[in-house]
């Protein structure tokens, strides 16, 4: 009776792991809804309607529809084709596609707004999971693998090991100081640098003592002049097109490397717009590439009860 006993219950723990191995992931956006002007709403149902205020990511089976004297910007993550939906008219994301129920769409000029983001959202789904491995005693921090800053940017970040610890931050022969704080996560400017790739690393201190000291060095790339010129170009055009829009703003700034203004991009993003649990996969990631491990985690702790 024992091991029939054991046998049921490894039978229904192997169900179960296999049932969640198998379950659906959510799927990417097909399109993002911007610049709403007016009354915008949309429904996953076609029963409930809630209005969009600023941005919408649009999923399967989503329902959007513009009242008089309103619109909207409709971009196609598939065909990149750009839209704007006018007054009185209703659409629905139906076979990844965006099929007009009433009105129309009037086709403007195609604009990469949000590039490759299918694949992106794809493979960010693999830091929902959480990986636990052994307890060690003592004090550690990791800190990120590589990182870009410039003089518009100049922060790096690190998770705080708690109040009672400072830290002495390295740039190849450079050393700085960072007093103790109470926040979660360390922040130090590098205001005045010379551009071109360094190697960093970051010590724990406590009493004045060394507590950590880590055996691999990381790498920060300051933008050179010709970059940023570059990159503030492209800023300004993303900013004409989709104005407001902190999560295009983001993305783009993640193509440069600049992950610390992508995370605060981001962040801002999901305060306005709590509702948009599909999307934080992007903001986990970069959590993961900071190697921000609590806000990482209770991140992924809300996004997978969001989607049992």
């Amino acid at each position: 009776m024992k091991n029939m006993a054991k046998t049921i219950i490894l039978t229904i723990v192997m169900i179960s792991f296999w049932s969640y191995c198998l379950a659906d992931p959510p799927r990417a956006p097909i399109a993002m809804l911007y610049q709403a002007k007016g009354t915008v709403e949309y429904s996953k149902n076609g029963t409930t309607w809630k209005p969009i205020l600023r941005n919408k990511f649009l999923f399967e089976g989503y329902q959007i529809k513009t009242a008089k004297d309103s619109s909207c910007m409709l971009a196609n993550q598939l065909t990149q084709q750009v839209n704007e939906m006018v007054e009185g008219s209703e659409i629905v994301i139906q076979n990844d596609s965006i099929k007009v129920v009433k009105g129309q769409l009037v086709q403007k000029e195609a604009q990469n707004i949000l590039s490759d983001l299918d694949r992106k959202f794809n493979k960010a789904q693999k830091y929902t999971v959480i990986r636990r491995s052994a307890q060690r005693g003592g004090i550690k921090l990791s800190t990120a693998a590589n990182i870009t800053i410039s003089k518009d940017y100049p922060d790096l970040v690190w998770e705080s090991c708690g109040p009672e610890y400072s830290y002495r931050l390295f740039i190849n022969d450079h050393s700085y100081d960072i007093p103790k704080t109470t926040e979660d996560v360390v922040r130090f400017s590098l205001k005045s640098f010379k551009p071109g790739d360094y190697t960093y690393f970051v010590e724990v201190i406590k009493n004045g003592q060394v507590v950590y000291s880590p055996e691999k060095k990381r790498n920060i790339h300051y933008m050179s002049d010709l970059e940023r010129d570059k990159f503030m170009r492209g800023l300004l055009s993303i900013k004409e097109v989709a104005p407001d829009n902190d999560f295009v703003l983001a993305n783009y700034m993640e193509e440069y490397g600049l992950i610390v203004p992508a995370m605060d991009q981001y962040h801002a993003y999901f305060q306005k717009n709590p509702e948009e649990n599909e999307m934080k996969l992007f903001l986990i990631k970069i959590y993961n590439e900071l190697k921000l491990q609590t806000l990482k985690k209770k991140e992924v702790d809300h996004y997978n009860r969001m989607f049992d």
